[in-house]
Formats: structure tokens, C-alpha cells, sequence
């Protein structure tokens, strides 16, 4: 069976998305970071700032879109999964990194009307279906990963 692991995440874009390798099947990952912003009371009554920076990994088309249409600053909406990546770095040393594997992204891009009043369009990528085998070998290829 089967559990679910689905994570809507909504935030600022922290960093230009950046190819980040090609698998040996030649597939595209583009990598970038989500800042997630929550503002809470703390024991004391005062306001306390937490904010949550994930590393965001889309592959294939989806990949080309997000290089081409997002840059830092933005606001977005990415839907998808998360994994676990491990690798050893140079040293030797067992690394880790939670990912958020998107299969949906959205985001809001100002744009200008007859009048020269701009308006906020609504962007959205997602991941073509057709692609999620390819994907998930590209995937395997380029770290050893555990979705959980």
C-alpha cells in the first residue's frame, strides 16, 4: 500500500532556478529554493519571524518552464512530493537533503491591459503525465534517493 505524500507549498522563490545537472539519459533537473514565511506569538507575547527554505527540484519540461519563467522574488504555489536524497560529499561524509519534488507549479506575473492598468495573471506548469516514467528513471540516475 501505498502512503500519501503530497505537500502544497507556498512562499517566495529564494534563488534563481538553475540547471543543476543532466542525468545520463539526458534528462533536465532544474533546482530552486522555496522560503516559506510563518509569524507567530511566542510564550512572552511576542511576535517571532519562522521561515522555511526548501530546495524545490522539477525534471523534464516542467524543468525547462521554471528556468525560463520564474526568478527570485516571486511568489509561487508548487505541488508535489517529498524525498529524501543521500550522497557522500567530498570528504566522505553521509549527506542529506529533504527535496520537494514538484509535479505543479503556479506563480503570478504582472501584466499590462489596453487601459495601462496591470493586472495579475495566474501561471500554471505541471508535469506531463506522459513523463513520469522517464522522470523517475532520470530520478534513480542521478542520486541514491528514499521517498517517503
Amino acid at each position: 500500500m501505498n502512503h500519501l505524500n503530497s505537500v502544497v507549498l507556498e512562499g517566495v522563490i529564494s534563488s534563481d532556478p538553475r540547471l543543476v545537472t543532466v542525468s545520463e539519459s539526458g534528462y533536465k533537473l532544474v533546482k530552486f529554493d522555496v522560503a516559506s514565511h510563518r509569524r507567530y506569538k511566542d510564550k512572552k507575547g511576542e511576535m517571532q519571524d519562522d521561515v522555511l527554505f526548501l530546495p524545490v527540484l522539477a525534471w523534464g519540461e516542467l524543468s525547462e518552464r521554471c528556468l525560463s519563467s520564474l526568478a527570485k522574488g516571486m511568489q509561487c504555489r508548487v505541488l508535489g512530493r517529498l524525498r529524501l536524497a543521500k550522497w557522500k560529499n567530498k570528504e566522505g561524509s553521509e549527506r542529506r537533503s529533504i527535496e520537494l519534488v514538484c509535479d505543479h507549479v503556479e506563480f503570478s506575473r504582472r501584466k499590462g491591459t489596453s487601459s495601462g492598468v496591470r493586472k495579475d495573471e495566474i501561471v500554471v506548469f505541471d508535469q506531463d503525465p506522459n513523463d513520469a516514467e522517464r522522470v523517475e528513471d532520470a530520478m534513480r540516475e542521478s542520486l541514491v534517493v528514499y521517498d517517503f
